[in-house]
């Protein structure tokens, strides 16, 4: 191609941007002036700092924007509700007309007529603005003949507006209207300590990471829901009227010594909401009680029922948690049942096993730690665990304990075993046992299906996984069933080859197939009479990988089959397993 055809073909490209960009632009423009000229009053918040509201010549209100909040400065100095300024500006910006009176070009004399007929002149509301680029004053005036709408005009225009009334509703309202019904803009994710006071004692809460803990008048652990629906409850108050600032009659307000204090902490103790009560109100135009806010320098009404965050009893906000466990660091169980040997569980990583007694069932351990740490406490029996002989807890029938081990010294911690917390079963009273955690100075119960489903019996523990190998393996088994044995051998080609000959094969492998990975539904524990291994259904014994095993099938239990492989412990097999391992080997 030729330079003189790129450059001509450059420049047709080049015009065409332009043209489809100045278009865009103009296009934009004028969806900007004809939005804009749908609305009788057009600005930007961002730009206001200040709204002076006034009814006919006085100020009604004057409000001030201060970082992120808005204020009251005149006729009080309080909180503004944010809410309600949101709504008042929404509103104020983007007033929609629904009629325009345009003044009369000839007669001056006939446009001012008619501003004085919409009282546009000496307008019945007033709106004055303060800031970087604050609109003119909006005045508000009467009635028009259609109802809900009324006459607005800006200070600076004579053009007249018909509005709807709403306008003048969102801003004809007291000075009390306009301020914070929230006693408090206090945060309930900012608190980390509460303290309530009153003059039969005190109630202390503190925040611990994501735990909440009583320190007055017993060291408990909280409940952070519960507490956090008391900040909650707290920080929402709604303001049932406001009756004055704080430097009049305290005394006749029961607020000179008041019958409580609910005080709210940061962290860093550096922010607080401290709020006094006082007396309740005496008629029906002060129903509810009285209280007072430091920090707004202010006396109100709130409702009477607030007053009862004062009687919280400290019980309703502990934790009714057993214990407060987190899986992940429990590195050893030790169960101690009575004057028995203890049983001690290791985690290896994601495996548990017995100590001195092989793998341990990883699930029926989850299973333990979450019961601790789920289950609730049904009653708080004594604050002082002083009388453990009266719950039988001065030799308890259970132990538990867990601890995280370190292999090696860290900035945390040492190498070994570290405790993280210890309990005690003591007596059992119907259906309830009474129990403590060691750490803890308190007694509680719990209903004793919790130490009923915690073993003591280290059998108990051991995995669901009986044999584990592959059918492949088994090199050899014999079955004795009602006194006849049947022997088996595996050939160099696979098949088997029995004493004695025409067996059925296909049952035979289907037998190796489910004893290679049998498994059990539960372990009973240590074997027992009633578990029918003196005389069995039948016995089995194979070969594989160069040991040789047992397993013993006893009686039918709960529609299983109770087994053994003779080491002591008895556990059932489900009965699929059952039929398999008693089908017929003879044709």
């Amino acid at each position: 191609m030729k330079t003189r055809t790129t450059v001509i073909l450059f420049l047709l490209a080049a015009g065409l941007f332009a043209f489809i960009h100045f278009y865009a632009d103009r296009q934009t423009g004028t969806r900007a002036r004809l939005a804009q000229n749908q609305y009788a009053v057009s600005f930007d918040r961002n730009d206001i700092d200040g709204i002076t509201i006034s009814r006919g010549d006085a100020p009604l209100v004057t409000l001030k924007h201060t970082g992120n909040t808005w204020r009251i400065t005149d006729p009080v100095q309080d909180r503004a509700d944010p809410a309600l300024m949101d709504q008042l500006l929404t509103v104020l910006e983007r007033i929609p007309q629904e009629g325009v009176i345009e003044p009369d070009p000839n007669s001056g004399d006939a446009t001012r007529k008619n501003l004085r007929s919409f009282a546009l002149t000496r307008p019945k509301m007033k709106i004055e603005f303060t800031g970087k680029k604050p609109p003119s004053p909006i005045y508000i005036g009467r009635e028009t003949a259609v109802d809900g709408k009324i006459y607005l005009r800006q200070e600076d225009s004579e053009t007249a507006y018909v509005v709807d009334a709403g306008v003048r509703t969102a801003i004809n309202k007291s000075p009390d209207d306009f301020r914070d019904p929230r006693i408090t803009d206090f945060s309930a994710t900012q608190a980390a300590r509460v303290l309530i006071s009153t003059k039969d004692g005190e109630m202390e809460l503190s925040k611990e990471g994501d735990d909440w803990n009583l320190l007055r008048p017993i060291k408990a652990r909280a409940d952070a829901f519960r507490v956090a629906e008391l900040i909650t409850r707290i920080v929402s108050a709604r303001v049932s009227s406001f009756v004055g600032d704080d430097r009049g009659d305290l005394a006749a307000k029961g607020l000179s010594e008041p019958m409580g204090t609910i005080s709210l902490f940061t962290a860093d103790n550096k922010e607080s909401a401290v709020i006094q009560l006082g007396a309740k109100g005496k008629d029906s135009a002060a129903d509810g009680v009285f209280a007072r806010y430091a920090a707004r320098g202010s006396v109100y009404l709130l409702p009477q029922d607030f007053a009862a965050i004062l009687d919280t009893p400290p019980n309703d906000l502990r934790d009714r948690h057993l214990a407060r466990i987190n899986p992940d660091i429990v590195d050893r169980i030790t169960l101690r049942a009575g004057s028995a040997p203890r049983v001690v569980l290791d985690r290896r990583g994601e495996n548990w096993s017995i100590a001195g007694g092989g793998e341990a069932d990883a699930a029926e351990v989850t299973r333990l730690l979450d019961l601790l740490r789920t289950r609730e406490v049904r009653d708080f029996v004594a604050d002082t665990a002083s009388d453990l002989a009266k719950y039988g807890l001065d030799n308890p029938v259970l132990r538990v304990g867990l601890s995280s081990y370190a292999s090696e010294n860290v900035p945390e911690a040492g190498a070994g075993e570290h405790p993280i917390l210890s309990i005690s079963f003591g007596k059992t009273e119907g259906n309830t046992v009474y129990l403590r955690l060691e750490d803890e100075p308190f007694v509680v119960s719990v209903d004793k299906s919790l130490l009923n489903s915690i073993p003591s019996d280290p059998i108990r523990w051991r995995t669901l996984q009986i044999f584990n190998t592959e059918p492949s393996a088994i090199t050899a088994f014999s079955r004795t069933k009602e006194g006849n044995t049947l022997q088996f051998v595996r050939k160099h080609d696979g098949s088997w080859t029995s004493t004695p000959p025409n067996t059925n094969p296909v049952n035979a492998q289907s037998l190796v197939n489910t004893l290679a990975g049998l498994r059990t539904v539960r372990w009973l524990g240590r074997t027992a009479p009633e578990y029918g291994f003196d005389k069995p259904s039948a016995t089995i014994r194979f070969e594989a990988g160069g040991k040789k095993h047992d397993l013993i099938l006893g009686v039918i239990i709960d529609g299983m089959r109770t087994a053994t492989t003779g080491d002591g412990g008895s556990f059932l097999v489900n009965l699929p397993d059952d039929s398999a391992l008693m089908l017929p080997l003879v044709n």
